[in-house]
């Protein structure tokens, strides 16, 4: 046996499922989702890629193999681990012993191979609602591995930003004075008082943004202040309007020759009644808390998936990005306006 099956051996001795998956939040996610129907074949994939992760992990630390050696033995060893922890669990879904030679139809040794026929074909709802909440999960997850410290900006530093914003910008006449009325009109919700907030940032914050539409001849889109505040959230009646509010979306921005990116959908008669908040992102509409847990969630897929924001609310998001949460990358678009903006409010707090 070499040194690196000695080193494999010695980790599954030390194996202990549930403390590796207690260290990460998919990890935790996945034994909380577990119920009387096992785990769905998603969680299935994440349980597997930590386990297999983690044995490359200890490899990389330890230094002691070049060739990484996961025999049937091991592998045999982490099915049985899995299905300790996860008794409705099915062995074979993680680990297929090999066909001896002998037993072959072609006279060829086989493999170790999963086994789809474990999987179900049908997916509850309440499975389905818990591998959503997952992905939000994920999104979170991998923003923290990549800024641990600023996890909670959003939520720390959203009013006294406002507040700056407003300062700033006092002597900038508003397009729209009725937002500034409800905001001062007082007894707002948190998500309705939010809500405001956030669209009067564009009231107050111009956008220089324009693309050339290239149908029929060259033709420029110039954002107005309603498109932009739509191209960070959405607001929608009744719950019934969803479908259609993200087809007509759809339409238009492909009539731009543009994708649609992630954005907030409220859904409720007036600001003042917000009944639901909603995030899409990649077709998927996810249902949030709260409306700053959706602008938090938002722009976080933004900077995992390392996706551009749309044009009509782009100097929104960098203006987030980089002033709450002190985030700046080489490929950030160049923002006159939001650089300005963030000088004055610093050296007004160093007033």
């Amino acid at each position: 046996m070499k040194l690196g099956d000695n080193t494999f051996h010695q980790c599954m001795v030390d194996f202990d499922l549930k403390k590796l998956l207690a260290k990460t939040v998919t990890g935790q996610a996945i034994m909380a989702s577990y119920n009387d129907r096992g785990l769905s074949p998603k969680c299935q994939g994440y349980l597997t890629n930590i386990v297999i992760c983690n044995f490359f992990d200890i490899d990389i630390k330890l230094v002691l193999i070049i060739t990484v050696r996961l025999t049937n033995d091991i592998l045999s060893q982490v099915a049985n681990a899995i299905v300790e922890l996860f008794p409705k669990e099915c062995k074979e879904v993680y680990f297929s012993a090999p066909v001896p030679k002998r037993y072959s139809k072609t006279n060829t040794a086989g493999i170790a191979r999963e086994n789809a026929k474990c999987y179900p074909k049908r997916i509850p709802l309440k499975t389905i609602k818990e591998e959503v909440e997952m992905n939000l999960m994920l999104i979170e997850s991998d923003f923290e591995e990549l800024y641990k410290d600023k996890v909670c900006m959003l939520f720390e530093h959203w009013p006294s930003t406002f507040e700056s914003v407003l300062e700033v910008s006092k002597n900038k006449k508003p397009t729209n004075g009725i937002l500034f009325e409800l905001l001062n009109g007082g007894k707002l919700k948190k998500d309705s008082e939010d809500v405001i907030k956030f669209l009067v940032l564009f009231e107050t914050v111009s956008n220089n943004a324009s693309k050339v539409v290239k149908k029929g001849g060259k033709t420029y889109w110039k954002p107005t202040v309603a498109e932009s505040q739509e191209g960070f959230i959405l607001h929608v009646k009744a719950p019934s309007n969803i479908h259609d509010a993200i087809e007509a979306k759809r339409t238009k921005m492909a009539s731009f020759g543009m994708t649609v990116q992630p954005y907030i959908i409220i859904v409720g008669p007036t600001f003042y009644d917000i009944q639901t908040v909603h995030l899409y992102i990649h077709d998927i509409l996810y249902t949030v808390p709260t409306l700053l847990k959706a602008v938090d969630v938002c722009f976080k897929s933004f900077i995992v998936f390392d996706l551009q924001y749309p044009l009509e609310a782009e100097h929104i998001w960098f203006l987030i990005q980089w002033i709450i949460y002190d985030i700046h990358l080489k490929s950030d678009k160049k923002l006159p306006q939001i650089f300005q903006l963030h000088n004055q409010i610093k050296n007004q707090k160093s007033v």
